[in-house]
């Protein structure tokens, strides 16, 4: 089982609707702050994958915007997916100044990807991305 089925597999365990976060952002904040999603946004781990080298971890995160509804006078807030949020997140270890590891992240949204010079991506190939993503992470300035 590739790290994408895995993720799947982890996610489809849990309900299928539960946030799912990585130890690494458990320990650090949260998908929803690090990626700076407007209030009352939600983010939810989709799959993920490890580099070659297996020292950079790199997770697709879908992002859900609140809509409120009304069915039979009683109101209720649903997340609708907003694609253009959605963010692939790189965690990989470093040493501080003290020669502690400590966690480092990027990471980069479909919206910003889109910004790039570089062709638009569509929302499949963003979600899919591999060997590209390091460059576009790169590129995000």
């Amino acid at each position: 089982m590739n790290s994408n089925q895995e993720a799947i597999s982890r996610w489809e365990g849990e309900g299928g609707s539960t946030p799912v976060k990585s130890a690494v952002l458990q320990a650090t904040a949260s998908a929803e702050t690090l990626a700076g999603l407007p209030a009352g946004y939600t983010a939810q781990l989709n799959h993920g994958f490890k580099d070659r080298s297996q020292n950079h971890l790199y997770e697709f995160h879908l992002a859900y915007r609140p809509v409120m509804r009304v069915l039979d006078g009683v109101k209720s807030t649903l997340d609708k997916l907003d694609p253009s949020k959605c963010f692939w997140i790189e965690t990989w270890s470093t040493l501080d100044a003290q020669g502690q590891e400590r966690a480092s992240m990027r990471w980069i949204s479909y919206e910003q990807a889109n910004k790039k010079p570089k062709s638009p991506l569509t929302f499949e190939q963003f979600s899919q991305l591999t060997d590209e993503l390091p460059g576009l992470l790169d590129a995000r300035g």
